[in-house]
């Protein structure tokens, strides 16, 4: 129960919506919302480990998915997919080790997905690009 206390009110915080909010924050929460109209449960958001971060861990049926979200508010300068650097995204597969390993997860599948949203000029999403296992 206690958990479930914890992520109602990590929903309560990424529905919040401030002008201010940094555009990589709102990305990170419209893919929650994203993810959770379509079946997935959100386990954390923002995860920290000696390897870096991950946005967002969810789980879809026995399967942990790691989540790495990209934004972009101009298309000018590429799609949100094409800003994930291969330094990142060994971070991002050590950074899930590590919580596989701290959470006692290990009899899980193991996902690794990408989301890319792309705003126009008003903070409008234009587009939500939603790669599953991204990185196979």
């Amino acid at each position: 129960m206690k958990a479930k206390n914890w992520v109602q009110r990590l929903l309560d915080l990424l529905s919040h919506k401030s002008p201010d909010e940094p555009i990589g924050k709102r990305a990170e929460r419209e893919a929650a919302l994203y993810l959770q109209r379509r079946g997935y449960q959100l386990l954390k958001a923002d995860v920290r480990s000696p390897f870096g971060q991950i946005d967002l861990v969810c789980r879809k049926g026995n399967t942990i998915v790691f989540v790495e979200v990209k934004a972009r508010s101009q298309e000018e300068f590429g799609s949100p997919l094409e800003g994930l650097r291969p330094k990142q995204k060994e971070r991002l597969f050590r950074s899930g080790e590590a919580f596989i390993a701290k959470h006692q997860l290990s009899h899980c599948e193991v996902r690794f997905d990408l989301i890319g949203i792309s705003f126009n000029k008003k903070g409008q999403i234009v587009r939500i690009e939603h790669i599953p296992n991204a990185f196979n």
